[in-house]
């Protein structure tokens, strides 16, 4: 079989269906970073607030400098994960040139004699 299609031959549907799959735990992983970054900053925001209250200064501009950082990085893992995205919608098999050829087909009459003859 792999004579007459090689572009799908075992091992390179095997590597197709792993290459999906670990774009896909890209994808969550990035977006898991993204929520993560997200949750951090604005608990950053609310301890700097608190800290400000406070009069312990130095803490608070500590955690004044954390959150936009936290930020930026959950927008780089949110791109990262829109480019994944991408990646996951476009297929990964070329078009075919040419149309296929459908007159080698046949409608399974001869399988269902064949399994018949298995059976008897």
């Amino acid at each position: 079989m792999s004579d007459d299609f090689p572009s799908l031959d075992r091992a390179r549907i095997r590597r197709l269906a792993t290459l999906r799959r670990s774009q896909h735990r890209s994808a969550l992983f990035m977006l898991g970073m993204a929520a993560l970054c997200i949750v951090i900053a604005c608990a950053s925001i609310n301890e700097a607030i608190d800290q400000f209250r406070q009069a312990r200064y130095p803490s608070a501009i500590i955690f004044t400098i954390i959150a936009p950082t936290l930020l930026s990085l959950a927008r780089k893992a949110w791109l990262r994960r829109q480019r994944i995205v991408r990646e996951i919608a476009a297929s990964a098999l070329e078009e075919p040139t040419e149309p296929p050829d459908f007159s080698t087909l046949q409608d399974g009459r001869q399988l269902s004699r064949s399994l018949e003859d298995i059976i008897d």
